[in-house]
């Protein structure tokens, strides 16, 4: 569900941007994280995945890694569909961790 994190227009609700999370417990090593970044569908009202992670911990180089693939597949996606790569499709990331690094 790639496409639903390049949006052609900002909607009016806020549901713009991107929300990250990572699940602990989800692998039976508590210290290894399901993580996920979800944008919201307007087409199916709803948060879709757009991107899944296993890490094997929960340092800033394990978040570089899913952020760094996040920014690449929206790049990729934007580019298949002829859309300018601009800071305005990376607004909605939040990267506390990744800034860490």
């Amino acid at each position: 569900m790639r496409e639903q994190m390049v949006k052609d227009d900002i909607l009016d609700e806020p549901v713009n941007g991107l929300v990250n999370d990572a699940a602990h417990g989800w692998w039976a090593i508590r210290n290894n994280l399901l993580m996920s970044s979800s944008s919201y569908s307007p087409n199916l009202a709803c948060w879709v995945p757009g991107l899944f992670s296993y890490t094997n911990g929960a340092s800033g180089e394990h978040f570089y890694y899913h952020f760094l693939t996040l920014f690449e597949t929206i790049a990729f996606e934007a580019e298949s569909r002829g859309i300018v790569v601009c800071d305005r499709l990376f607004a909605g990331v939040s990267l506390f961790s990744f800034l860490s690094r």
